[in-house]
C-alpha cells in the first residue's frame, strides 16, 4: 500500500478525532434556552440536527457557494464553537454499531462510546487543564491516564506524524477530489469526495461538511467498492451550557499512567 494511500487513510482517523477534539478559547458560551431544531430524512434514517440560536453570524455564514474544488475549501474558515454536544452513529464494516456522545467545551473534551469491541460504556476524559487523557468503562474501578508531557513531539516529527486537525484544503488529495456544495438534511454542506488507487486497492471517501463550523457531519469510507466505515451525526448543539464538571474524571476510579511506546 503506497504512501498516499496511507496518508489518506490516516487522514480519515484525524476527521474522526477531529470531531471530539475542537475547541476555540477565543469564543464565549451563549446561553442555550432558544434552540431551534429540525428533523430531516437521510435515506432510511432519520436524523435530528438542533443549533442554539447565536447572538452572531457563524464564521462561513457568507462563503461563495458558487465556488467549487480547492477554492470552495481554501474560501473556509477553521472555526469552532465555543462548546459542543454531539450524538454520533459510526457503522464497521462487520456490522458493528458505536453509538457516541460528545461533549465539547472550549479546549476540553469528554466523550461516551456504547458499542463496537468493547463491553459497557467506554468514557474518556481530555482536561485541557491538567493536559490529561484519562480513559476508563463505567461503573469499573480502574482506568488508564495519558499526560501531554508524554508526547515526545521531536519522535513524533522523526516519525513524520502530524497528529494536527487536518484543515478542509488538507482533504484534497487522490487521483479524484470532488468539492462542492450539496444538501444534507435541507441544509447546506460541504461535499468532499477523494479517491487514491495503488497495487490492487482502491480507497473512496465520501465526507460532509458542516458550513458554518466546518465539522464532518457525515462520512463513509469504500474499499474496492465495500463499505469500511460509516459516520453519521445525528445531533448537534453549538455555543450551549455544558458543566465544566463533567471534565473532571470521577475520585472514585483509579488510573494508572501510560506512556506511548516509543
Amino acid at each position: 500500500m503506497n504512501k498516499r494511500l496511507i496518508t489518506l487513510l490516516f487522514v480519515v482517523i484525524l476527521i474522526m478525532v477531529s470531531i471530539v477534539g475542537c475547541g476555540n478559547n477565543d469564543n464565549a458560551v451563549n446561553d442555550a434556552s432558544n434552540q431551534s431544531s429540525e428533523h430531516a430524512q437521510d435515506g432510511n434514517t432519520t436524523q435530528e440536527i438542533s443549533e442554539t440560536t447565536e447572538q452572531q453570524a457563524a464564521p462561513n455564514s457568507n462563503i461563495d457557494k458558487s465556488l467549487s474544488g480547492l477554492d470552495l475549501l481554501n474560501s473556509i474558515s477553521p472555526a469552532f464553537p465555543s462548546s459542543m454536544y454531539m450524538e454520533t452513529t459510526t457503522t464497521m464494516a462487520d456490522g458493528s454499531v458505536m453509538n457516541t456522545v460528545t461533549y465539547n467545551l472550549d479546549t476540553s473534551t469528554r466523550t461516551e462510546t456504547v458499542g463496537g469491541y468493547v463491553e459497557g460504556t467506554s468514557i474518556m476524559i481530555y482536561n485541557d487543564d491538567e493536559g490529561a487523557t484519562y480513559q476508563y468503562i463505567d461503573g469499573e474501578s480502574t482506568g488508564t491516564v495519558m499526560y501531554d508531557d508524554d508526547l515526545d513531539m521531536d519522535d513524533m516529527d522523526d516519525m513524520d506524524m502530524d497528529m494536527s486537525p487536518p484543515t478542509l484544503a488538507d482533504l484534497a488529495m487522490g487521483e479524484n477530489v470532488i468539492a462542492r456544495i450539496e444538501q444534507l438534511n435541507g441544509e447546506d454542506v460541504i461535499y468532499i469526495e477523494t479517491t487514491e488507487s495503488e497495487e490492487g486497492y482502491e480507497v473512496t471517501v465520501k465526507m460532509w461538511f458542516s458550513i458554518d463550523y466546518a465539522i464532518p457531519l457525515k462520512m463513509d469510507m469504500d474499499m474496492n467498492g465495500q463499505n469500511m466505515n460509516s459516520m453519521v451525526v445525528t445531533k448537534v448543539e453549538y455555543n450551549n451550557n455544558i458543566d465544566a464538571s463533567m471534565f473532571t474524571p470521577p475520585a472514585d476510579v483509579e488510573f494508572t499512567e501510560f506512556a506511548l511506546p516509543w
